[in-house]
């Protein structure tokens, strides 16, 4: 996949649309406007990354670490793995074309129905057939992001972790594979990209290096900049301002002291994720821009762990193997299975 994005110095004075964020959020957003004919800016606070510009060392991913402790800031501006440290939550999120998509697990599980009904779902989410319907949205992520599982019958070695995984159940407790974004075929998608297989390196959640993922940059982003959206990389948004007619963004390249740079658009879309989106409104509002006296409240992480075993009874392969990986030992997709109890 040729390189998509250009730099801040590129970007013009007026738009229809500025979509802030290129990763679930922003990703999907530009895909939309571009393809209803806008004349759209995208603009990302990280770099773009290409299959094998991902770390593949302990050394090669501290060089992409920044960290966030109440005011101080360690680490380039522009690292792939941010993590935020307060004293109640510690959230990691991605950096880069692409946003945290370029670091998940992939895993793409629809919720139960149970969900989808719950009354406090506004009306025209949750009527049936409705233009926002939220199955339907569903319908069209997994059309775009292609989920698919771990084709564990037709390979010819078997992943340890998964032998482990079911030790772990139990007898009578069914593991199952997983929905994964993830190319187990070569395929050729709707914009032009070339996706190979997945290898099976384990490295899904610190950038994938052979291009498997079906990450925001390969599928939303790609469609958007196919559809005519101006993809610009290394730009941070300081706040947006309400004009006369329609909005400005004020923008600096990344980690620089530059002059802060300005462009204006109908229509202003804020898809930097919860802590993204949250700062940029801050940062307006403290310049002046009415905003809810609830931001920035009420947040929460999303439930995740990590658990950690060492002198086990079996090697699981757990780890990633990056570039190494050998064909007859795979470790597999970070997450491959589960089962519930």
């Amino acid at each position: 996949m040729t390189r998509q994005a250009g730099a801040l110095g590129e970007l013009r004075a007026v738009y229809d649309a500025v979509v802030i964020g290129t990763g679930y959020g922003g990703g999907v957003a530009a895909c939309r406007l571009a393809r209803a004919g806008l004349d759209v800016a995208v603009l990302e606070r990280g770099r773009e990354f290409e299959p094998g510009d991902f770390p593949d060392s302990t050394l090669g991913a501290a060089k992409e670490l920044q960290v966030q402790l109440g005011s101080r800031r360690l680490g380039t501006a522009s690292g792939l793995f941010d993590f935020r440290a307060s004293d109640d939550v510690v959230a990691l999120v991605g950096c880069g074309v692409g946003g945290t998509s370029l670091i998940n697990a992939n895993v793409s599980l629809v919720p139960d129905d149970d969900i989808f009904d719950d009354d406090r779902w506004p009306t025209p989410l949750r009527r049936p057939g409705g233009d926002f319907e939220l199955r339907t949205a569903y319908d069209r992520a997994r059309a775009m992001l292609r989920p698919a599982r771990y084709p564990e019958d037709r390979l010819d070695h078997p992943l340890p972790k998964l032998e482990a995984l079911r030790a772990a159940a139990g007898d009578g407790v069914p593991v199952d594979l997983v929905p994964i974004n993830v190319s187990f075929d070569p395929i050729t998608h709707s914009t032009g990209v070339h996706q190979p297989a997945c290898t099976g390196c384990g490295d899904c959640v610190t950038g994938c290096n052979f291009g498997a993922k079906n990450t925001t940059d390969r599928t939303y982003i790609a469609d958007a900049v196919a559809h005519g959206a101006h993809l610009i990389a290394g730009t941070t948004v300081l706040r947006v301002e309400k004009r006369e007619v329609g909005w400005r963004v004020v923008a600096v390249a990344t980690g620089s002291s530059a002059p802060e740079v300005v462009c204006d658009a109908e229509i202003v879309v804020l898809g930097a994720g919860s802590l993204g989106s949250t700062e940029i409104l801050s940062r307006s509002a403290a310049a002046g821009l009415p905003v809810s006296t609830t931001l920035g409240t009420s947040v929460s992480g999303n439930g995740d762990f990590l658990g950690y075993a060492y002198d086990g009874e079996r090697d699981v392969r757990g780890v990633g193997r990056g570039l190494d990986v050998a064909a007859d030992q795979p470790v597999g997709p970070t997450i491959t299975g589960g089962f519930t109890v």
